[in-house]
C-alpha cells in the first residue's frame, strides 16, 4: 500500500481531523475527529470522503428538532401533520400547484400557525374527537373565502367539505345557502339549480314556487 494521505486539519461538515487513529478490523484507516458542538468520534477514512458522517451525531438532532417540529413531536408521517404542511405549503408556497386557489387569491395561513406545536395547542383535540367518528377526516375552512385560522377551521369528512364549499358559491356577495332559505328551500336548492344547468341570477333569484 502507498503512503497514507495526511488528514489532519481538513474539515469534513461539522468535523475537523485531529489525529490518525489506527485501523478498523477491515485495514480501513480510522480518524479522531472533533465536531463543532465539541464532541470527538472516532470515523472511518471512506464515510468522511464519501460524506457519509458529517457530524458527532448532532447534525441529525438539529434537523429533527429546531428546523422540523413535525420529528420533534413525533408526528411528522401523521395525517394531522400533513394537513398542517399542506394548508401551510397552499397559502405560502406560489411553487405548489395550489397556490393560485389559495395564497394567490388572498387565503392566509395564520402566522402563530407556521410553528407547528401552536397549530398542533389549538387543533389536535377537535381533530382526535372528530377522526374518532369518522374514518376520514381533513381540514376544513368554515368559510371557505376566509383564512386558515384557529376560528375559522374546523375537521370535516369529504361530504361535509364538499358540501361546504357548494354552500359557499356567491352571485352579488350572497352565498348559495343563505339564498336557498330566502327563496324557500333547502340549503341545497340553488345548488341544485345550478347543476340543472340554470343561470346564477335565476338560481338566486327565481322564488320557490309553493304548492297548493
Amino acid at each position: 500500500m502507498g503512503k497514507i494521505k495526511d488528514l489532519v486539519g481538513l474539515k469534513f461538515g461539522r468535523l475537523t481531523i485531529i489525529k490518525l487513529n489506527g485501523k478498523d478490523k477491515w485495514g480501513s484507516y480510522l480518524w479522531l475527529c472533533k465536531c463543532d458542538c465539541g464532541n470527538e468520534k472516532v470515523i472511518g477514512s471512506s464515510n468522511l470522503k464519501r460524506g457519509l458522517t458529517k457530524s458527532c451525531g448532532c447534525l441529525y438532532k438539529d434537523r429533527m428538532g429546531k428546523g422540523n417540529p413535525g420529528y420533534r413531536h413525533g408526528m411528522r408521517h401523521t395525517k394531522f401533520y400533513r394537513s398542517w404542511h399542506g394548508a401551510k405549503q397552499r397559502c405560502n408556497n406560489n411553487k405548489d400547484k395550489a397556490y393560485k386557489y389559495y395564497g394567490g387569491r388572498g387565503i392566509i395561513f395564520d402566522t402563530n400557525w407556521n410553528n407547528f406545536k401552536n397549530f398542533r395547542d389549538d387543533m389536535y383535540e377537535s381533530y382526535l374527537k372528530h377522526k374518532k367518528n369518522n374514518s376520514y377526516t381533513s381540514l376544513d375552512r368554515i368559510d371557505n373565502n376566509g383564512n386558515y385560522c384557529k376560528e375559522n377551521c374546523r375537521w370535516a369528512t369529504t361530504k361535509e367539505q364538499s358540501n361546504n364549499k357548494r354552500n359557499n358559491i356567491k352571485y352579488k356577495e350572497e352565498i348559495a345557502r343563505d339564498a336557498s332559505k330566502r327563496l324557500g328551500g333547502n340549503e341545497h336548492l340553488v345548488v341544485m339549480r345550478l347543476k340543472l344547468g340554470w343561470s346564477k341570477e335565476k338560481a338566486f333569484y327565481f322564488p320557490v314556487r309553493k304548492r297548493l
